[in-house]
């Protein structure tokens, strides 16, 4: 489809704030989910989850409008029409680091803080490096560690963590009914769904000045307090109903970048094992039969840093046929090229 406006051109105001708040609606239900599970894991009450909201809608908007317009001329952002929402990536330590007496919610942050300032540093080295390292089958296998680590958490947020209480099941059944819903919509409202996910494509705008506008809007909405306090009183069925079907897809689609990869038995062995330390792990530390060693080993070792730590270690030191130097040199030519 041929662009009616390109990543550089400017909208006319009429135009960009519409299709500006669609960029809104697609980030907002995964950045808002994530903030309410780090604040239901930590104990949070309505007020603080609100916060918590806040503060994620606000640094989105941050992190957006660097990617969007970049940093006073400086090397930063990569000035393209890019909105960076919430992950859910760190949510599972994040959790337990606010769940540890010795570190508490404010270390967790702290920690987080650490490590961002790490990833900005050593971002591009990494990006530039060891980006061939990352292959599909080690990628693939933390996007499915992802899905599989988080879906405890859906099945938890759908009965309000209180599987004993007298309304248990009719929290089940309302989550139940949000999930079908959000597969009935999926399926056969594809032509809204799809406009929301691939609006550059759809639109035929590309500017990244929309973008910014964009974010611009989700962050005027962070500094309403009662806007927040609404959504953290979003009923858990509901929530959950809605992670069940976004976690259920995060696991989907590792099992199909890992079927991007060549499935040699080498790779093979190295799913298998992140999966088993990894995944295997986080349900080991769930059923506390890994109880007897440190929260710092469990957190590191199990879940979905354990799964990417046991791939790439694998990766490195087991031995590779010919067939794998063969796809791997292919691989980082291919990413040279792009």
């Amino acid at each position: 489809m041929k662009m009616k406006y390109g990543i550089n051109d400017k909208v006319p105001i009429a135009k960009a704030i519409p299709l500006a708040l669609q960029h809104v609606f697609t980030i907002f239900t995964g950045t808002m989910a994530g903030n309410i599970m780090l604040a239901t894991g930590a104990g949070l009450d309505v007020n603080d989850t609100a916060l918590i909201i806040q503060c994620g809608m606000l640094i989105s908007c941050v992190a957006s409008l660097i990617q969007s317009l970049g940093v006073f001329g400086l090397p930063i952002g990569s000035k393209l029409p890019i909105i960076t929402a919430g992950s859910y990536t760190l949510i599972t330590p994040l959790v337990a680091f606010a769940a540890d007496p010795e570190i508490g919610l404010s270390g967790a942050f702290g920690a987080a803080f650490a490590g961002s300032i790490a990833l900005f540093l050593l971002g591009p080295l990494v990006i530039k490096y060891l980006h061939k390292y990352f292959t599909p089958v080690i990628t693939g296998s933390v996007v499915l560690s992802v899905g599989m680590c988080l879906l405890t958490t859906a099945y938890g947020i759908m009965v309000n963590y209180a599987p004993y209480d007298p309304d248990v099941k009719k929290y089940f059944v309302i989550a139940i009914v949000i999930a079908v819903l959000t597969l009935v919509l999926d399926s056969f409202a594809k032509g809204f769904i799809q406009s929301l996910s691939v609006l550059i494509a759809m639109s035929g705008v590309a500017s990244r000045y929309v973008t910014a506008l964009g974010s611009v809007i989700f962050g005027f909405l962070a500094f309403f307090p009662k806007f927040s306090q609404i959504l953290a009183l979003l009923p858990s069925p509901v929530l959950g109903g809605v992670l069940l079907v976004m976690f259920g897809t995060i696991t989907s689609s590792g099992i199909r970048v890992i079927g991007m990869g060549n499935l040699t038995k080498r790779n093979m062995t190295i799913v298998a094992m992140a999966i088993a330390v990894g995944i295997g792990g986080n349900f080991a530390v769930e059923a506390e039969y890994l109880s007897f060693l440190p929260s710092t080993i469990t957190t590191l070792c199990t879940g979905i840093p354990g799964t990417a730590l046991t791939a790439l270690i694998l990766n490195f030191v087991l031995p590779k046929t010919e067939e794998d130097r063969k796809w791997e040199a292919e691989y980082a030519a291919s990413l040279v090229e792009k």
